[in-house]
């Protein structure tokens, strides 16, 4: 969680500890690296050594693929490894295939067709107006080669502006320069997020897949999708640019209501907390906020001591 400076900081002083921090660097990018598709581009959830085939680790999910992104488009990794030395160019180009094949595939059916429907208001069971979806929502799990997955919850907004922080990145170190077809895609999944109405009782799964929520709002899943319209904005024509940072305002008005409060599940959550939170920390997605605001509360609900395994459900 630490900023980079802050890690560059504490580099500079503990020289043991930037030798054993570039060691692990090497291993995990290494780890990585290796598991890349030679034509999708894209990466399976988990390495070959770790793959649970009746979980799905073995195939591709667009959280997991931006979370890759953001690694190796990382300000501190790319200053380890600078451009030139063989390293650094197989960083560089391992992000900008991943990028350009998601961009690619992303352009394709049968997200073209889910990023442009239209999204209808009714009532719960409750009586509570809600919005939702009037076709299936554009997947975000699909086998590694590219090919379609049948899954349950695809409904996930929150991989949607990971993504978008990824992409953002990207552009921002001059890894990619998105051409006429990929900035069309982009520019449908930034009005898909605007479209969707997420401060308006949006209804979808959160990370964890637990049922569909929508009120109150997970608040991971607000933060990811604000940060990624925020960071994507820079690169977008003057109009859609101006929408985006709107649309991130109200997201952000919506955080700050909610802060630190976490609710991943539409039943069963005891807790205030959750740990799709410290994800969000993990990422910057609520960067400005107090992180002992969250840390102080979670400690107390989570149970480190008195329950291993953090106790968060009935």
């Amino acid at each position: 969680l630490m900023q980079v400076g802050d890690i560059k900081d504490l580099l500079g002083k503990v020289e043991l500890g930037k030798e054993q921090l570039q060691n692990q660097m090497q291993k995990s990018l290494n780890n990585i690296l290796n598991e890349q598709h030679p034509q999708s581009h894209l990466f399976p959830a988990a390495t070959a050594a770790h793959q649970d085939k009746e979980n799905h680790y073995h195939d591709a999910w667009v959280r997991d693929l931006s979370m890759i992104g953001l690694g190796l488009f990382d300000p501190l990794i790319l200053e380890i490894y600078p451009k030139g030395e063989k390293m650094g160019d197989k960083i560089r180009s391992s992000g900008t295939r991943l990028i350009k094949g998601m961009l690619d595939l992303f352009g394709q059916e049968p997200w073209l067709s889910s990023f442009d429907q239209e999204v209808n208001e009714g009532n719960d069971p409750y009586g509570r107006s809600h919005r939702y979806l009037t076709k299936q929502p554009p997947p975000v799990h699909f086998k590694v080669d590219s090919t379609s997955c049948v899954w349950p919850t695809q409904n996930q907004p929150d991989s949607w502006g990971e993504f978008l922080m990824a992409t953002g990145r990207a552009i921002k170190q001059e890894a990619i320069i998105p051409d006429l077809k990929q900035s069309k895609v982009l520019d449908k999944i930034v009005e898909y997020l605007m479209r969707i109405g997420l401060d308006r009782d949006f209804k979808y799964s959160s990370m964890w897949e637990w049922g569909e929520v929508y009120r109150p709002a997970s608040l991971s899943t607000l933060a990811l999708c604000a940060t990624g319209l925020e960071e994507i904005s820079e690169h977008l024509p003057d109009k859609t640019k101006e929408a985006a940072k709107t649309e991130a305002k109200k997201l952000r008005t919506v955080i700050e209501n909610l802060y630190p409060n976490e609710y991943t599940v539409p039943n069963g959550h005891e807790s205030k907390t959750d740990m799709a939170t410290l994800v969000a920390f993990s990422v910057g997605a609520l960067k400005g906020y107090s992180f002992i605001d969250y840390s102080d509360l979670a400690d107390q609900e989570l149970g480190n001591k008195e329950h291993p395994g953090k106790k968060r459900y009935k």
